[in-house]
Order: C-alpha cells, then structure tokens, then sequence
C-alpha cells in the first residue's frame, strides 16, 4: 500500500473521529485561514464532453453570482462532534469544511474551535408542510417532493417556481435530507447507461457516483432521449429528473453552494 493511499484513508478516518475532550486555544492552530468562496468538494463522478471547455460552462447572472455567501455560517465545535456530522447538518460535504478552514489532509477539531461553513443548507430550514414547502433563509432553495413528484424554486421563502419531476425508481430511490449544490456542468455523463445529462447541478454522493439535478438524460451515440414521456414520476437511479425547460431554467440561476432539500 502505497503512502497516497495511506494518507487518504487516515483523513477519511478523522473525519469520524469525535472533537478532544480538552481545547486548544485557537492561537495554537496558525493552519487555519478561512475562504468565504464555495467549494466543489468531491470530485463528481459526472464528468464534461471532452469536446466542450469549461470556458463553455454558462457564468450564473450577475444577481446569483455571489448567492452562496448568503447561506455562510460559523459553528463551534462541541464535545463528541465529528466533521461528518457537522457536514451533514448543514448540507455540504467534509471537503468542503476541511478547505474552507484549512484543515489540510489530517483535519481533527477539538472543542471551541469555531468552524467556518461557506455554503449551507440548515436542517429544518425546508420542511414538508399542508399545501406545500415551508422554507425560511436567505437565497435561492430547490426542494423536490417524493411522495408528490414535484419540485419547487424558492427566492427567500417566497415560491418562484414549481415544476413536476421525477425522483429514483423504488429500487434505486432518492435519500431525503438537505443538501447544496457541489457541481454545476452543462452536461453530466451517465456510465451505466451511456447518455448525457444536460444542466447537471450535483447534490450528494450515491455509491462511488454523484446523484444530481438534471434534465432529460438522452443517448451519447444516437442522441435519442430517455424517460422523456415520465416527468412527473419515479423513473431515475436516484437523480431528480426535470424536463428539459425547467432544467434550463433552474440551472441559469443555480449556484455552486446552493441549498437543495429532498423531502420524503
């Protein structure tokens, strides 16, 4: 075994491990420098078309540009935390954290540390309610409804926008819970099934690949399309599945950072 994968393995194992029980002053960690920026996180296990550049990949308008500093916060760590923990909480990945605190590739926390989390998306801040979504916070908030096979854009709490679509299939279903947004590629490439996904926003890690947000997934060699007749009902591998015009919609006013919920 090689020092890579060693070095790899230690860091995933600290992720787990539980805050010390004593503090250190935070003069003693000089390694900490936070970036209010957003970060990917994980490597997506989607990838672009080796013939579009990322130059191709649509810049967000000016208004959404800076959005996900909207849901930055700080948390300080307690007795028995693990950064997995905390990430979950708040919707985003360990990389995320560990980068924005300059946590390197051994990251440990200890009690009274005071976490920055530069995009976040708070448990309970969307929850299922009698007609619809209850969000609270500030910015841009996708929600996608299990049970209703619809989804729903939020601006501040205010409703912008509601399509149908469709979450996983029941052998292979969505996971509820809260999320942001890691990726956002004009297209993500499907494996499995050989086929493009266009407007791919990638939420969360599903077994070694990204589930996402995406629109009608089509043929890479026929460019035939997929479940194109099925908006509105369980269809995909784990993925949210818009129509095309909706995708395109929600992925020009999508940001990296922004939060995600999927309800049961």
């Amino acid at each position: 075994m090689n020092l890579r994968i060693l070095c790899l393995i230690a860091s995933a194992i600290l992720a787990w491990v539980p805050a010390a029980a004593h503090a250190q002053p935070m003069s003693q960690w000089p390694g900490i420098a936070p970036a209010m920026r957003p970060s990917p996180g994980m490597a997506p296990a989607v990838t672009l078309s080796p013939d579009i550049a990322p130059a191709a990949v649509r810049a967000p308008p000016a208004q959404t540009a800076d959005r996900a500093s909207d849901t930055a916060t700080h948390y300080t760590v307690r007795a028995g935390d693990t950064l997995w923990e905390i990430a979950m909480h708040y919707g985003t990945t360990v990389a995320v954290i560990v980068d924005a605190n300059g946590l390197g590739a051994y990251p440990l926390i200890v009690p009274g540390m005071v976490l920055l989390i530069p995009v976040s998306n708070e448990v309970g801040t969307a929850r299922a309610g009698p007609v619809g979504p209850i969000v609270t916070g500030r910015g841009l908030h996708f929600v996608a409804s299990m049970s209703a096979q619809v989804c729903w854009l939020f601006d501040d709490g205010a409703l912008l926008q509601h399509w149908p679509c469709s979450t996983g299939r029941p052998e292979s279903p969505s996971v509820p819970g809260n999320y942001t947004v890691q990726t956002k590629l004009p297209r993500g490439y499907f494996v499995a099934g050989d086929s493009w996904m266009p407007d791919w926003l990638g939420i969360y890690e599903g077994g070694g690949t990204e589930n996402g947000i995406h629109g009608i997934p089509y043929a890479r060699d026929t460019g035939e399309k997929l479940w194109q007749n099925n908006v509105g009902t369980p269809i995909t591998f784990g993925c949210v599945m818009l129509d095309d015009a909706a995708a395109s919609e929600l992925w020009a006013m999508a940001y990296v950072g922004m939060p995600v919920t999927i309800l049961p």
